[in-house]
């Protein structure tokens, strides 16, 4: 595997494709798709700050919006690629942004575990919803620090011709963190969504709570997963220089992952999670009395 690009340097960025000139994402990014994700992710960002506005969700709304708009700018940069192949920036602006923007969809999922806790019995959980928030979004700010410094590195050898190994090498060892991170996240997710079981089950909206929140983790580790592979795979590996698997594998995993937090929005179902539970004593207490024949 070569451990540099091998396209030529200082070559136009808007020069007209030439299939026999290798461009920096070793293709000609597809305009139908750069096209309709941008359409998806930003409806996507609209309705997250709808959402935000509507229902007061700020820190949720706020992280579910930015991690769609940073999948829309990632996309944005794709399409514009297609009119400019073999444009560096475009390559590093799609790659800093479709890195890093998965980092506050993540926030907010810490965020909704937060406030499912309370309703599910803090003895359910190891950690307390803050302890949540505050390890995981440690983690996540030295990830984002790593991936910005590996793409900074990397972007300096594009634009020189070099080696991308050293920044690619630490923008890998950010993502990895992250996906650990997200591991370990899930994991604990799961414990308390075991625990918590009987209630869970019980109470309509918080069901669909988690049902969303562990579709959306699901999502991102897999996305995640792919991610590793593809850096660790090389700038001119089949992961990297096959569009079909960015499409499938980042862009349709983290649009999955947004979506199912505005078809099932947690500022909408956690306040009906809490009615839910706030009713259930009287009407337990009635049941018992037509069970009593009273």
């Amino acid at each position: 595997m070569s451990s540099h690009l091998s396209y030529p340097a200082k070559i136009p960025a808007c020069l007209p494709y030439n299939p026999n000139i290798p461009t920096p994402f070793g293709y000609r990014p597809s305009l139908p798709a750069g096209v309709v994700f941008m359409v998806l992710f930003a409806g996507l960002s609209a309705a997250h700050i709808w959402h935000a506005w509507r229902r007061k969700s700020l820190w949720i709304g706020l992280a579910f919006s930015l991690g769609a708009f940073g999948e829309f700018g990632g996309w944005l940069a794709r399409t514009v690629a297609y009119r400019c192949p073999y444009s560096i920036q475009m390559l590093e602006m799609q790659l800093a942004l479709l890195t890093m923007a998965p980092a506050f969809t993540t926030a907010g999922i810490y965020g909704i575990l937060g406030l499912m806790i309370p309703i599910i019995g803090q003895d359910k959980s190891p950690l307390s919803p803050k302890l949540y928030l505050t390890i995981f979004m440690t983690v996540d700010f030295f990830s984002l620090l790593l991936q910005a410094v590996g793409g900074g590195l990397a972007g300096a050898a594009f634009s020189k011709n070099m080696s991308p190994w050293p920044g690619t090498y630490t923008i890998v060892a950010g993502i990895i963190w992250q996906l650990a991170s997200t591991c370990v996240f899930a994991t604990l997710l799961e414990y308390v969504i075991f625990r918590g079981r009987n209630r869970i089950l019980q109470n309509p909206a918080l069901r669909l709570t988690s049902l969303a929140t562990m579709i959306a983790v699901t999502c991102m580790v897999a996305r995640g997963v792919y991610r590793s592979m593809e850096l660790m795979n090389g700038w001119r590996g089949y992961l990297f220089t096959h569009e079909a698997y960015a499409i499938v594998l980042d862009a349709g995993l983290m649009f999955i992952a947004s979506l199912v937090f505005v078809i099932w929005h947690p500022a909408i179902l956690i306040p009906q999670a809490k009615e839910y539970v706030s009713r259930r004593p009287l009407a337990q207490e009635v049941l018992e009395l037509r069970q009593s024949g009273k």
